[in-house]
């Protein structure tokens, strides 16, 4: 092997930044691509999934939220969702507007006087009435009856939001 100069650890040295940098690249593709970056979804709670129809005979007392995979809103909350359904403070149920099979009725606020109304749906029995003005939305249900319904992520002084009835029902 004469002629055949060696190259010192130095010029191995010099390459690492922009080898680390390009294994850091791969690393965030495949992340992304996995969806690992984006925490859990909501098929990895699949199991708490119910159709509207079955959506106030699940007996008891228990909560129904109402999502959109396509909803910025319902994606920037989902987490306390998921961790509220973890903690088991009360039986939590999702709704897939997404899902064909989940055909509600809408309301906007020009409807009811121009303001989300939360008593829209307060004393529904009937699955196929409900109104939703949009994602997310929360029902509170006893006994096959929606007694709260919260709307958006925060409520306002009048009206609570999702998080506003998620942080009441954890504190007990």
């Amino acid at each position: 092997m004469a002629g055949v100069k060696k190259k010192g650890l130095d010029y191995y040295l010099k390459f690492l930044p922009l080898s680390l940098f390009g294994l850091f690249i791969i690393t965030t593709i495949i992340l992304i691509a996995t969806g690992s970056l984006n925490g859990p979804s909501y098929e990895d709670y699949k199991e708490y999934k119910i159709k509207l129809e079955d959506s106030l005979n699940q007996g008891g007392s228990y909560l129904i939220y109402f999502y959109s995979e396509n909803c910025s809103n319902c994606d920037k909350i989902k987490k306390e969702v998921f961790s509220f359904i973890e903690k088991g403070y009360y039986s939590l149920y999702l709704i897939d507007g997404d899902d064909p099979d989940n055909k509600f009725k809408t309301i906007t606020a020009q409807e009811t006087g121009g303001y989300y109304d939360n008593s829209i749906n307060v004393g529904e029995t009937d699955p196929f009435n409900i109104k939703l003005y949009g994602y997310p939305t929360i029902m509170i249900v006893i006994d096959g009856e929606v007694q709260l319904v919260g709307i958006g992520i925060s409520g306002t002084e009048n009206s609570p939001g999702v998080l506003d009835i998620l942080e009441e029902l954890s504190l007990y």
